[in-house]
């Protein structure tokens, strides 16, 4: 074998290697339910700190384009967690569990900011209601990884217009939604 052709064997060699590397970052990721954490803030009197236990979501990431992540997420409504205001969030008045189970997010633009900013719109259903909603993401490069990904996003919504209007005197409209995320890539 002279050197050209170890040469053009090498280089040949190395762009498999490229191209497969590549494709497995370019891939579905799962959320890892261990390491995510899903939580929501309501300020006032009967306001509360909560959180879901419960939730599944898939994104299509590809690190060298933002903007083509695609991201769907469900959460298990009767997963809530809110302490001692646990029944009441999860009655009638508020999330109303037993009429409507599952809260979704799909992603239907993304935008890269700043830095690992990344603005995530989409549409969030909750209590029977589909409206947009916009995420401010921040991608955590330093744990980040080819088979890991980990981002911190959050919003605020106003949840009358989802419907959900109970308590409106002693809790606010305002509600703090918080994502805290681990990805792994699908194997």
């Amino acid at each position: 074998m002279n050197m050209t052709t170890m040469t053009l064997a090498g280089l040949a060699l190395s762009g498999v290697f490229a191209v497969t590397a590549t494709s497995a970052y370019a891939a579905q990721w799962t959320f890892d339910p261990n390491q995510t954490k899903v939580e929501f803030k309501v300020k006032g009197v009967g306001g509360t700190d909560g959180s879901f236990s419960k939730f599944q979501g898939t994104a299509h990431y590809v690190p060298d384009n933002i903007e083509a992540m695609k991201i769907d997420f469900t959460i298990d409504s009767n997963s809530l967690n809110a302490g001692a205001k646990t029944a009441l969030y999860k009655g009638e008045n508020v999330f109303n569990v037993d009429d409507y189970p599952s809260l979704k997010f799909r992603s239907t633009k993304v935008t890269a900011q700043q830095g690992n900013q990344v603005k995530v719109d989409g549409l969030l259903t909750m209590h029977g209601v589909t409206k947009s909603v916009s995420w401010n993401m921040q991608i955590d490069p330093a744990r980040s990884s080819n088979d890991q990904l980990y981002f911190d996003a959050n919003t605020t919504i106003a949840r009358s217009n989802w419907g959900m209007n109970g308590y409106s005197k002693l809790a606010s409209d305002q509600v703090n939604l918080s994502i805290k995320a681990k990805l792994d890539t699908q194997g």
